[in-house]
């Protein structure tokens, strides 16, 4: 059985660049989404903020409607829910996208209501975890404002007062308006995005980090450098400004987003660059500290996949593999499940590894078990690919415990899904082999000669060149022969 795990593990492939919003989606196609839209739209808060919250009862994982919430309750003068429902938001995804909004407008709820205590905390908040968003500025402003303002900071001189107020509202408007350039560079930096424009794009973002080093946005600009140097293979350089980035947020914020980022990069470019072992204790050391559930889930799925990987390489290299080499696998992909994080793709290639896993340790009853677990438990086309696999790994498996009928079942699903392809995974041969499994199996069972005929021509049809082939036609030629009577 050949390993598969190094061709189907994104490492450094087109997701790098991507940053969903987990659970908003499914939520935003739902009829009531337009209506709480309209409603709010309308100023009728109130019905909006019931909307909304329905929306979020039936998707718990949409922190935006959690969000709205809290907003339309805090328009509607609802401040006892609204404080509630900010902290709900919150709580949907501490690291998510909308956790960052979210912290600023409950920091300007807090204000309003003039409790400057909690709208710091959120401040805090804010630059514990979300260091390089430019919500931070705003919050900071939005704070060193409230605080000007606080009846302990009004002395008997008011004309001292005064002046000093008015050089400190100076101070906070020319951040402001330090960080608003930042972004600004940083927006005009991120225009060049065509073809064969990267080089002049990773400047333009180094501009950003000399002119504004302090800003949030240089944070930012810094993370999107190693994106284009990855993007670009530049390994080397994008490890360097990741590793940069790591080391400058261990102690201002060291369980922040873009730190978490950077960590998981920096595992992702030694596993491209073949050092395993350093790979496997970043992706592990994330998978078992990290905050962020998001993060959790993919480094908990890349450990996963990396231990089986690294143990799959000791067993065929004839070295000695002790149970808990296995375990290891079993316990990463456990971690995906148990993390919190809303992704299923991670938990189906986790769940995938648990039963690959117990094919290579050669315990087939529990890898036909995890496989039939699966296959209840994930849509087929959702997860095609890792469905297909499991179906091929299932079949191979039935295939040792001779029982037939559920291994062609098996090899027959992973050929439909890929019906057409040429393979499932890049570089290896599991469809092509599928295709001959399903020709062996029915010799083996003493299948109707035709119908072995038929599964022998399908092979040599779709891959008349692959190394199945050669058995399979002579064969063919063999049974002519006969036929003839040669």
């Amino acid at each position: 059985m050949r390993a598969i795990f190094g061709s189907f593990v994104m490492i450094l492939g087109a997701g790098v660049f991507a940053s969903p919003v987990w659970g908003q989606g499914r939520a935003e196609q739902d009829a009531r989404w337009q209506q709480a839209v309209d409603l709010s739209t309308a100023e009728d808060y109130p019905g909006a903020a019931a909307v909304y919250r329905q929306l979020f009862s039936d998707y718990p994982k949409c922190q935006l409607a959690a969000l709205r919430v809290a907003i339309n309750e805090q328009k509607a003068g609802n401040s006892a829910g609204a404080a509630i429902s900010f902290s709900a938001a919150n709580a949907v995804d501490p690291h998510g996208y909308w956790a960052e909004v979210g912290l600023y407008h409950e920091a300007e709820f807090h204000i309003s209501q003039g409790d400057t205590a909690q709208a710091q905390a959120c401040l805090q908040q804010l630059e514990e975890r979300f260091p390089e968003s430019r919500w931070c500025a705003r919050a900071r402003a939005a704070v060193g404002m409230a605080v000007l303002n606080l009846p302990n900071n009004q002395s008997e001189n008011t004309a001292t007062t005064g002046q000093d107020n008015a050089a400190e509202i100076a101070v906070i408007e020319a951040t402001l308006a330090h960080e608003n350039e930042a972004w600004e560079a940083f927006r005009q930096a991120n225009m060049s995005r065509g073809q064969g424009q990267d080089n002049q794009r990773l400047a333009a973002l180094h501009q950003v980090t000399r002119r504004f080093p302090n800003a949030c946005a240089s944070l930012e600009a810094r993370k999107s450098r190693g994106y284009l140097l990855i993007r670009n293979q530049r390994l080397s350089e994008a490890a360097a400004e990741f590793a940069a980035l790591v080391d400058d947020l261990s102690y201002s914020s060291p369980n922040s987003r873009i730190r978490y980022d950077a960590e998981y990069r920096l595992a992702a470019i030694d596993h491209a660059l073949g050092n395993k072992q350093e790979a496997l204790a970043r992706y592990a050391g994330l998978a078992e500290s990290a905050s962020d559930s998001q993060i959790v889930s993919q480094a908990a799925t890349q450990a996963a996949g990396l231990q089986l990987e690294r143990t799959q390489a000791k067993l065929t290299g004839q070295k000695t593999v002790v149970a808990e080499d296995w375990s290891k696998v079993r316990a990463y992909a456990a971690r995906v499940h148990s993390c919190g994080a809303d992704r299923t793709a991670d938990k189906a290639r986790a769940d995938l590894l648990v039963m690959e896993s117990y094919c290579w340790e050669g315990r087939s009853e529990d890898a036909v078990a995890a496989g039939e677990s699966f296959l209840q438990v994930y849509d087929a086309e959702e997860h095609k690919q890792d469905t297909a696999t499991v179906c091929f790994f299932a079949g191979e498996e039935y295939l040792k415990m001779s029982d037939y009928e559920s291994a062609l079942r098996h090899f027959h699903k992973a050929i439909a899904l890929y019906e057409g392809e040429s393979e499932i995974w890049k570089g290896m041969d599991h469809l092509p082999r599928s295709y001959y499994r399903v020709w062996e199996v029915m010799r083996m069972s003493k299948a109707d000669e035709a119908e072995i005929t038929v599964a022998a021509q399908a092979l040599l049809s779709r891959f008349p060149n692959s190394e199945y082939a050669k058995p399979v036609s002579e064969w063919l030629r063999s049974k002519e022969e006969i036929s003839y009577g040669l």
